[in-house]
């Protein structure tokens, strides 16, 4: 399936390599689709469930998927897998979604990990991270982003 763009989308994919780019989180990484490697990320995400406006632009660890919404210009993700596509607004923009990311790595980079004993991620970092997100995005955001990466 070829991704249907518009001037946001562009703009963002102009902003990333021609291939993309990945973004390391410490314990996982956000894959993200470039100018030449879009196309190939809509394969896998389609079904009754997946609307015409959602474009695949980036990946969670290389399944989860970041959603561009044409429609209403927010991010969203929705997790692989889970037998329908549920996609849940994260952002209400590329350039939140990238504060998101950056925000992450900021909060992130003191800690030796953020991954506590079992694994899972440091309460005190996700407690840290809430706080810096929710300075410039708004809660609801915050709240649909931290239910994902708790998951």
């Amino acid at each position: 399936m070829k991704a249907k763009y518009n001037t946001k989308l562009k703009e963002w994919l102009l902003s990333i390599a021609d291939e993309g780019s990945i973004v390391d989180l410490g314990f996982t990484q956000v894959y993200m689709a470039g100018a030449n490697s879009i196309d190939a990320y809509q394969n896998g995400y389609a079904g009754d469930d997946w609307k015409s406006s959602w474009i695949v632009f980036a990946k969670w660890g290389g399944s989860d998927a970041f959603i561009y919404d044409s429609v209403t210009e927010e991010i969203l993700v929705a997790m692989h897998g889970m037998g329908k596509w549920d996609a849940h607004a994260i952002s209400p923009s590329f350039e939140k979604f990238d504060f998101i990311l950056s925000t992450w790595q900021k909060v992130a980079k003191p800690y030796n990990s953020i991954l506590d004993d079992e694994c899972e991620l440091r309460t005190d970092f996700i407690s840290e991270l809430k706080e810096a997100l929710e300075k410039h995005l708004e809660s609801k955001y915050v709240e649909t982003f931290l239910e994902f990466i708790a998951f």
